[in-house]
Parts: structure tokens; sequence; C-alpha cells
């Protein structure tokens, strides 16, 4: 079940059920291995609090300043684990969610600036199509399934991404 919180300027998150161990009152949950605690509706990972995201037609910018409001970032992935899990959390008509690589000269690298040691590229993908793609999307649910959970690279200032993943 996904729930909308009411986020400024009318935008909302939508967030998974917490976990059967959650606690009830929405408050925050502590992280086994020390990580910060998640709130309420976060879902925990490896030391980290994630969300999604539920609003439409997000710019790379506006979604890096959404995720920033909630003292987060677009989320940078590190693993094929990892992968499936930021996957689990798009809502299911999502076509695309924003994630925090962008292309810096020729190579992709995470806001960190680090470099990246694991990547999910689709086939024939980062392609810089018309020479504009510097930022990655994770492809969702909506799309065949072949392709979702891959990435593609997209053009920073398209708002046509259906949300982001934000983690801290």
């Amino acid at each position: 079940m996904r729930h909308l919180l009411p986020i400024a300027a009318g935008l909302a998150l939508a967030a998974c059920t917490p976990a059967a161990d959650s606690p009830s009152d929405g408050s925050w949950q502590p992280l086994a291995d020390g990580g910060p605690r998640c709130e309420g509706l976060e879902q925990p990972f490896a030391g980290r609090c994630y969300f999604a995201a539920g609003v439409k037609w997000l710019s790379y910018e506006a979604a890096q300043q959404l995720c920033a409001s909630h003292g987060a970032k677009p989320v940078s992935i590190d693993s094929a684990e990892e992968n499936a899990f930021v996957f689990k959390l798009l809502p299911h008509a999502n076509q695309a969610a924003w994630i925090g690589l962008r292309r810096s000269g020729a190579a992709f690298q995470w806001e960190s600036g680090a470099a990246p040691g694991f990547t999910r590229w689709a086939d024939g993908e980062p392609n810089n199509s018309g020479g504009k793609e510097r930022c990655a999307v994770i492809w969702g649910p909506a799309l065949d399934a072949a392709l979702s959970g891959h990435w593609n690279d997209a053009p920073c200032d398209s708002p046509g991404r259906d949300t982001v993943i934000c983690e801290r």
C-alpha cells in the first residue's frame, strides 16, 4: 500500500507502508547498523533512508531541490541489491525516476563526485543522444520488463521524468 505525504508547494511524497516491525506512531525508526534513523514512511537499506517522491514532471534540478528540502539527495546506487531495492520503491505506474548520476565530461559521477562502482545501463546506454543527455534515470515498472530497473541517460532539463528517489 502506498501513502501520499503532503510537503511544501503542494508536492507530495509517495512512500511504502512501513515494515511490520516499524513503530505504528510514525516515529523515527533506528537502523540496526547505527545509521541514521528513518522517519515514518521512509524505507531503510544498508544504513540509509530512502523515499520515492510522488511528483510528476520534474526536471533534475527540481528533483534535487525536492530531495534537499527533506535533507536528502537523489539516490546513489552502489550495488545490484541496492538497485533492486530502489526499483521496488517506484510506484507501479512510474516510467522513470531520476537518480543522482550525472555526466562530467565523458564519464558519469555521483553527486558526491565519486565514480560509479556499479552500473545497470540498459543496452546501448548511455548514448548521449543529441549530445544533451547529462543526467540518469532508472526505468520503472510501467516499462517493458527487459528495461525495468535498468538505467538510461537523459537531458537534465527534461521534465518528463515521473519522480525521483531520494536518500539520506
